[in-house]
């Protein structure tokens, strides 16, 4: 269970500071740029693994009562609510079913079970993939997702299809940043590389081909896709853009220094492309 714990929230362990963030992301011809941003948790203890619900929403996992239980924030309101308030464990990385209301997150309860389960719009939850030890998820639509499932130390990528209540492994060694990749039919992942760091890849769900992207820089582990073409990351202040169809290299497109924010960490962009959670830590 330590080892499963360092993979899957190591945050909880090594930082207590972070707090998630929310920030107006502009959108030119050639640009794209920052402004605006926001401590949307302003909470005590752990705050992570946001994002959108819909383009007025976010959801994130945010300490309550001495464990983790999912927040929602709503943007036009400015209202933080708790849709779970679990006693006998603490939920993580939630994130919206695709075509209903429901979510999902990871529960590891206080007995070390650890499974993802859907939650509907009462708080009422139900495991949703029986035995995987899953760590991260993300929907390809509401029948199929792919996951980092633990094993013996290491996390395997598997497709899930819920449906057929099938899992198939993919592949072994991967990260914990999974997408879907806007307006296409590909889902993304990380490969950790020779040299320690990750390797983007796309996967194709029809065919199950792979195909490398880039590589993430030295120590990064998350990211996020702003269309089918461009990625953003955050590296201690600094949040860097990645741009397929143009300079295939990571440019550094803001500084948050000026909002007192380092260690940026989890980041996600909102579908209609106007808003940026991130999580960082505040100096």
């Amino acid at each position: 269970m330590k080892n499963l714990l360092f993979l899957l929230f190591p945050f909880l362990a090594l930082s207590q500071n972070n707090e998630v963030y929310l920030l107006d992301l502009n959108i030119g011809s050639n640009t794209v740029s920052v402004a605006n941003g926001k401590n949307i948790s302003m909470n005590d203890g752990y705050d992570n693994q946001p994002s959108f619900y819909d383009d007025e929403t976010i959801l994130f996992s945010s300490n309550h009562n001495g464990q983790n239980d999912v927040a929602s924030y709503n943007m036009k309101s400015g209202k933080k609510t708790w849709i779970t308030n679990t006693t006998e464990g603490g939920e993580y990385s939630p994130q919206r079913i695709p075509e209903t209301n429901e979510i999902s997150a990871v529960r590891l309860d206080t007995t070390g079970l650890q499974l993802l389960y859907k939650i509907d719009t009462n708080g009422k939850s139900a495991v949703l993939v029986p035995n995987q030890v899953i760590g991260y998820s993300a929907f390809y639509n509401k029948d199929k997702m792919i996951s980092a499932v633990l094993n013996n130390g290491t996390l395997d990528l598997v497709i899930n299809d819920l449906s057929a209540k099938r899992n198939d492994t993919i592949i072994s060694g991967i990260g914990r940043s999974l997408h879907k990749v806007p307006g296409t039919e590909s889902m993304s992942y990380t490969l950790i590389n020779e040299d320690g760091n990750m390797d983007v890849y796309l996967l194709e769900m029809d065919s199950l081909e792979s195909y490398y992207v880039c590589e993430l820089p030295i120590g990064i582990q998350d990211y996020a896709w702003i269309d089918r073409d461009r990625m953003i990351l955050g590296s201690r202040s600094g949040l860097f853009m990645y741009d397929l169809m143009g300079i295939t290299e990571w440019k550094q497109i803001a500084d948050l220094s000026n909002l007192n924010l380092d260690t940026i960490t989890r980041i996600a962009v909102s579908s209609n492309k106007k808003k940026i959670a991130i999580v960082a830590e505040k100096q």
